[in-house]
């Protein structure tokens, strides 16, 4: 696949170095420019883009509000989408239909994590750096340097919009009372602690 308006060179070659995939959009994060592109389903504004006639982007697009901000990590729940910047910075777009875009309405233009203002409430900054973000169906899931897991949405496990610190082990959801303190990294729909 090309990206369109941004050609590799063999001085300057661009790479896709991230893709992900929503119910129907897909981000694509392209090094060493860190340029996002997205396609796809738009109905909530998912691919940061405003809303067109049609719900449907048969094309990439690039999301030009990301110009000139490096991207550590991008994430796509079922129809919102989440950006990690290097500097730390969370960007939440889509539905907010279950609070998985902080509740403050979702839509195209992003939402960020200053705008929760509870997350380390008044700790440390190790207590606040988000740095590790994720997104699953209705829920999005940020996690920040010293290992605290808050979880943005609802889902099976989390049946209410929240912002909340979930600090239990997920065995905990079936009964057992084994808690842990530190989350070391969250993947593929499970969270992984320290030993």
């Amino acid at each position: 696949m090309s990206l369109p308006f941004y050609p590799s060179t063999s001085s300057n070659p661009e790479h896709i170095s991230s893709i992900v995939a929503g119910a129907s959009h897909f981000l694509i994060l392209t090094f060493p420019s860190s340029r996002l592109f997205s396609i796809g389903d738009n109905r909530y504004g998912q691919l940061g883009i405003p809303h067109s006639p049609t719900s449907i982007t048969p094309s990439l697009i690039r999301i030009d509000t990301f110009d000139g901000i490096r991207i550590a990590q991008i994430s796509a729940g079922a129809f919102h989408s989440v950006v990690l910047t290097e500097g730390g910075e969370v960007y939440l777009f889509g539905s907010d239909k279950e609070g998985q875009c902080g509740g403050n309405g979702g839509g195209w233009e992003p939402t960020t994590n200053e705008e929760f203002g509870e997350i380390g409430d008044g700790q440390d900054e190790e207590a606040s750096e988000i740095v590790q973000v994720r997104a699953a169906g209705e829920s999005t899931f940020l996690r920040t340097r010293a290992g605290e897991l808050w979880v943005c949405g609802a889902s099976e496990c989390f049946p209410s919009p929240c912002i909340s610190l979930y600090d239990k082990d997920p065995d905990d959801l079936r009964g057992d009372d084994r808690s842990f303190r530190s989350i070391r990294s969250i993947c593929e729909g499970k969270i992984h602690r320290e030993v």
